[in-house]
């Protein structure tokens, strides 16, 4: 698609002509449901613990509720349960702790809600894991 890749080149030549801004290649993104599957109770501590795990480690968060939804293997009806999404920017890590402690935080969020699975998408590539999964050294 060289047409796209035309249009960026010139956003991008402009935006690099704006006095003070900054590039930031990478993207983190982390979906997880608002609300405790065996309570119903919106977990308001753990979204906070990722709003938190995130802004030290990126910077910041760009944050938003929506839905995710996935089929169950012999299900015709989709499965939908309201989540926050988190968004982050960052150029690279200057902290090797900072990814350590994200992991580290959204594994024990997932435990605490009783969550199956959690999804991070880090630099376009989506990762689905078991919160009791090991992280291997």
């Amino acid at each position: 698609m060289e047409g796209n890749e035309h249009i960026e080149s010139q956003v991008e030549k402009i935006a690099k002509k704006i006095k003070g801004a900054f590039c930031l290649r990478g993207n983190v993104m982390v979906s997880f449901p608002t609300k405790h599957p065996e309570t119903g109770r919106r977990m308001e501590e753990q979204l906070k613990k990722i709003s938190m795990v995130m802004s030290r480690a990126f910077g910041g968060t760009t944050e938003w509720e929506g839905w995710g939804c996935w089929v169950e293997e012999g299900k015709n009806e989709p499965i939908c349960e309201p989540v926050r999404i988190f968004y982050s920017a960052h150029d690279c890590f200057t902290d090797s702790k900072a990814p350590q402690e994200f992991f580290k935080t959204l594994k024990e969020v997932g435990l605490e809600g009783k969550q199956k699975a959690l999804f991070v998408n880090a630099e376009g590539t989506s990762y689905i894991f078991s919160p009791e999964a090991e992280i291997e050294e």
